[in-house]
């Protein structure tokens, strides 16, 4: 029973870093994408790269059924998707930290080649808040990954030393966390924008988001 308790504790930590690394890589990403082009985002660039290559009936199947929420829909999408690969590759890692590290990388890679195959592409400079994101990511999980899992004699995980590295795990999550929120927020101030969702493509044909700028009426009777 402690055996399989011990398992389950140390699958919890693996997703759980690879969920900070995910979230610290897309802050990292949002942050650089603010000096370059908040369009150049990973979220933004994939997004628009699966709507060029979906097919049409598709498409207008997303825009009969979202409406002007079409977009939130595909990004929260994406979102999801990064969620799911993020804790997969957290496991991963406490078993093969390279291999999980690299996994990131992929990710990065694949944003990179989304953002150049986008028509108003801005060269080069686009691809940098992908693979800047996806290099910072793939160094938290490679740290964290080896915190929530300490080599060495069985004893190192009973008792005191097991009790200090738990410590140690969730200290270096706690900093880890507070570090990608502090990214992003700067990021999106930054940007000029309230939340990441609200810059990106949309659909073609769907309806224009309506305007949340408060309407002015004319003092004139």
């Amino acid at each position: 029973m402690s055996s399989f308790r011990t398992t389950v504790t140390r699958a919890g930590f693996g997703a759980l870093s690879g969920l900070l690394a995910g979230s610290t890589a897309l802050a990292a990403a949002e942050l650089t994408a603010a000096p370059v082009r908040p369009a150049s985002g990973p979220v933004t660039v994939v997004g628009g790269a699966v709507i060029d290559r979906t097919p049409a009936p598709v498409k207008d199947f997303a825009i009969r059924t979202f409406g002007e929420n079409d977009k939130l829909v595909l990004q929260l999408g994406i979102l999801v998707l990064l969620t799911l690969s993020a804790i997969a590759l957290g496991i991963l890692a406490l078993r093969h930290r390279r291999a999980g590290a690299a996994g990131v990388l992929l990710f990065g890679i694949i944003g990179g080649a989304a953002a150049l195959s986008r028509p108003d592409t801005a060269g080069a400079a686009d691809t940098l808040p992908s693979v800047a994101g996806a290099v910072v990511g793939a160094a938290v999980l490679h740290m964290l990954s080896g915190k929530a899992n300490p080599t060495g004699s069985p004893k190192k995980t009973e008792g005191g030393a097991g009790n200090w590295s738990r410590r140690g795990f969730l200290t270096a999550a706690a900093a880890t966390a507070a570090a990608a929120a502090t990214a992003g927020a700067m990021g999106r101030v930054l940007s000029g924008q309230l939340t990441p969702i609200e810059t990106g493509a949309r659909l073609p044909g769907s309806p224009p988001a309506r305007s949340r700028a408060t309407p002015r009426y004319s003092s004139a009777p």
